[in-house]
């Protein structure tokens, strides 16, 4: 099993059917590890692509921010953003790398849900 399968078997196994996506990216690209079936019919390509786009974006930003708030907050952990219906983390392993994590909204508070997510995205099992 690859290390892609193993980080979206741990989100699956830990969210359920709550899972939206799972997408890994890094300087050269994105590569969309999962998707339900639901979710993807929701967007067009270019949409998607754009998404990766900005969330890729996001983790340039990383650095400055752990700099920024790391003395008074701890480390900076991951990017949460709230919808009606969805939640997306954006966890940044590098300035160019990281994993982009959908779920639904009904998945759990933000900090159960980021604990969650950070688990499973750790676990070396």
């Amino acid at each position: 099993m690859s290390d892609a399968d193993t980080v979206v078997e741990r989100l699956r196994r830990e969210f359920g059917d709550a899972l939206r996506s799972v997408t890994r990216y890094d300087a050269d690209g994105y590569e969309d590890l999962y998707v339900r079936e639901d979710v993807e019919s929701g967007y067009a390509d270019d949409r998607m692509e754009r998404i990766a786009e900005e969330t890729r974006m996001e983790a340039l930003q990383s650095t400055y921010l752990r700099d920024l708030f790391q003395p008074v907050h701890g480390d900076f952990e991951c990017t949460a953003r709230f919808f009606e219906d969805g939640i997306e983390l954006n966890y940044t392993v590098s300035e160019t790398r990281g994993f982009a994590v959908g779920l639904d909204r009904h998945a759990g508070d933000a900090d159960s849900v980021a604990d969650r997510v950070e688990r499973a995205l750790d676990d070396p099992s």
